[in-house]
C-alpha cells in the first residue's frame, strides 16, 4: 500500500553544517504518524543510526533529508533520501494561487503523507507559467500554506502566520518560530 496507494508518511529537514535542527521533533512526527496511520510503534534507533551514518559520510556538506516510513509485511520500514544543498541567499518568490482549495479532512495537521501528486501538479503548472511556487487558500478564501512550506508575513514589527485549523501541515519550523 505504501508504494501502490501512497500510504506512507515522511518528515523532511535540512542540515546546517552537519547539524539537524529540531531532530527530536521530526522523529516525534514520525512516531505520531506511525501510531495514527499504522497503529504501530516506531523503532527510532534504526532511523537515528541511518541519519548518523549519512552525516558521517558527508562531513561538511548540507543536505535536505527525507525519511519515508511505510508498512512492509506487517512491519514498519523506512528509507532515507538525501539531496545536496548549497547555502545561498533566497530571492523573493513569485507565487500563484493554487487550484486546489484546502478543505477539512481526516488527516491530522502533524501528518505528512507520501502522496504529493496533486501538489506536484500544482507546482508544475506554476513553473510552466513562470511562477516559483503555489500559495493555497482554504474554503473560506484564507491563506493556508505554500506547496512545501508554511507561510509567514511581516507587517511592521509583527509576524503573522495562519492559525492551525486542520487544513494544512503544522510544520516543525513553524512551531519552533512561534
Amino acid at each position: 500500500n505504501g508504494l501502490l496507494l501512497g500510504e506512507a508518511i515522511f518528515t523532511s529537514f535540512r542540515t546546517y553544517s552537519g547539524k539537524v535542527p529540531f531532530l527530536k521533533s521530526h522523529i516525534r512526527r514520525l512516531e505520531m504518524g506511525a501510531q495514527f496511520l499504522f497503529q504501530q510503534s516506531l523503532k527510532k534507533e534504526d532511523i537515528l543510526l541511518g541519519i548518523k551514518n549519512l552525516l558521517e559520510k558527508n562531513i561538511g556538506r548540507d543536505f535536505r533529508f527525507r525519511i519515508t516510513l511505510f508498512k512492509s509485511n506487517n512491519d514498519l520500514d523506512f528509507f532515507i533520501s538525501i539531496y545536496p544543498l548549497e547555502n545561498q541567499l533566497v530571492d523573493p518568490l513569485k507565487l500563484v494561487k493554487g487550484v486546489k482549495v484546502k478543505t477539512p479532512g481526516l488527516i491530522p495537521s502533524f501528518l505528512k503523507l507520501g502522496n504529493y501528486a496533486e501538489i506536484n501538479l500544482e507546482v508544475k503548472r506554476a513553473k510552466e507559467n513562470n511562477y516559483d511556487d503555489v500559495i493555497f487558500l482554504d474554503y473560506k478564501n484564507q491563506v493556508t500554506e505554500c506547496s512545501t512550506s508554511n507561510i509567514f508575513s511581516i507587517k511592521g514589527d509583527k509576524v503573522f502566520t495562519p492559525a492551525v485549523n486542520g487544513l494544512f501541515l503544522d510544520g516543525i519550523t513553524r512551531q519552533k518560530l512561534i
